[in-house]
């Protein structure tokens, strides 16, 4: 597991997933801040997913997306291997898409 001091912790939650179907969580970062993502861990799941995160303009961050599988879901988490960085006044969208065929719910946390 991941050592160190994080000075934050942002939650993201999917809410319910239908079956293959998907769903999306935002952060709205404040006029003020700038917040630098270092790992996502994921705290729960109940299905296998995809992951894709996109800021405002439709930019992904990653090249395709993320695949966890419901193995991997047990405080598993990923480095970003370049920080994700959010500027002032940013949005940036999380989109989790079910592969498990069946309902599923995503529970992460970004560490920054």
């Amino acid at each position: 597991m991941v050592t160190g001091e994080f000075p934050f912790i942002l939650n993201i939650d999917s809410g319910a997933i239908s079956a293959s179907g998907t769903a999306t969580d935002t952060v709205s970062v404040g006029a003020n801040v700038e917040i630098i993502i270092y790992y996502a861990v994921i705290s729960s799941a109940t299905g296998a997913f995809d992951l894709s995160i996109t800021d405002q303009g439709g930019i992904a961050y990653q090249q395709e997306a993320v695949r966890w599988k419901t193995s991997q879901t047990d405080q598993y988490y990923m480095e970003f291997f370049l920080p994700l960085q959010m500027p002032p006044s940013s949005l940036f969208s999380f989109l989790f898409a079910d592969q498990s065929g069946e309902a599923n719910r995503v529970r992460m946390q970004l560490w920054g």
